[in-house]
């Protein structure tokens, strides 16, 4: 184990001793912000924290497949007996954006508002 992985897991340790009660994890796919996959760490965390709850802080929705997001977090709920939450957002950063093949300029116009026709304030 690295020496980040060590200290990670020392810090996991004492958090959940000393009664942290929440832990969410934000979605980035950024150099700056290099967590693209909460729910994996989540999952890891889970298997040595027991006693705080877990969520993504936030699961951006605009870039994600619903039903496979479903799967991660009921999957994850499992694995944390029943401690896996989500906060769903749609994210702050357009930068991935086009990693998931969506254009930049629907950003501004969230889907539900396209669907049915209407804009809403960016």
């Amino acid at each position: 184990m690295s020496a980040a992985a060590q200290g990670d897991h020392r810090a996991r340790q004492l958090a959940d001793q000393a009664g942290l009660k929440f832990l969410g994890l934000g979605e980035h796919h950024r150099r700056d912000f290099a967590l693209s996959a909460p729910e994996i760490v989540m999952a890891a965390i889970a298997r040595e924290a027991t006693n705080f709850r877990l969520s993504t802080a936030s699961t951006v929705l605009s870039t994600q497949d619903p039903v496979r997001l479903f799967e991660q977090i009921a999957t994850l709920g499992l694995i944390s007996d029943g401690r896996a939450e989500i906060i769903a957002g749609r994210g702050a950063f357009i930068e991935s954006y086009p990693l998931f093949g969506h254009n930049t300029d629907d950003y501004a116009m969230p889907a539900v508002n396209r669907e049915i026709g209407t804009a809403a304030p960016a």
